[in-house]
């Protein structure tokens, strides 16, 4: 009789491999309805975003879903740029991953950006095929994650407590006020020293 490893995830122990036909039969079968059964869920973390997947077996198929909460859209006053510059990574991906049953891999959602993605596995379900599985969804969307991190940090990235998400050199800042002097009883703008040091009025 050979015998099977299983590895534990989310509580439930899976075989490493799918049953092959050298397993005994009476073992066989109780693993395909352990697989057939039960749901599975779990989390892990991925380029500083925590991940949660949930693998829900069927009877001809299982369905691998993994969602994933990227972090806030910016506000308009808070980054125009980086609203816009977010908006466009997000529309990019899902016209590439687009798939006519469903929506693509992100959207936004109380105003933050989500990932949720979503793949068939064989039964019964091994280890092995479940983080195959889930190496397939997020790879190819390693680099729209790496883009959005340009501009809003990851959730599990260090950051000083009370500090934005969003990136310092996306953040709006404030206008400065134009300095004035007083000439004449009338307050006139500062001059401008240009280069060759001549002086030119600001506007």
């Amino acid at each position: 009789m050979t015998s099977t490893r299983f590895l534990s995830i989310g509580g439930q122990a899976l075989p490493l491999v799918p049953p092959s036909a050298g397993i005994d039969a009476a073992e066989k079968g109780v693993a395909d309805i352990e697989m057939t059964l039960s749901p599975i869920t779990f989390d892990f973390v991925y380029r500083d975003i925590r991940m949660r997947g949930r693998c829900v077996p069927g009877e001809r198929d299982a369905t691998l879903r993994v969602v994933g909460d990227i972090g806030p859209l910016p506000f308009t006053a808070e980054s125009p740029d980086g609203r816009s510059a977010l908006w466009t990574i997000i529309e990019d991906a899902n016209l590439l991953f687009e798939d006519p049953a469903a929506a693509g891999p992100f959207r936004v959602t109380d105003g933050r950006v989500m990932l949720v993605m979503e793949r068939p596995l064989t039964l019964p379900v091994s280890a092995v095929g479940l983080v195959a599985g889930i190496a397939a969804l997020l790879i190819p969307i390693r680099p729209y994650l790496d883009l959005m991190a340009e501009i809003i940090r990851p959730p599990l990235q260090p950051v000083r407590p009370g500090e934005s998400p969003l990136r310092p050199e996306w953040r709006r800042r404030p206008a400065r006020p134009q300095a004035a002097v007083r000439r004449g009883g009338m307050a006139a703008p500062l001059p401008v020293a240009k280069d060759d040091g001549a002086e030119e009025t600001a506007l």
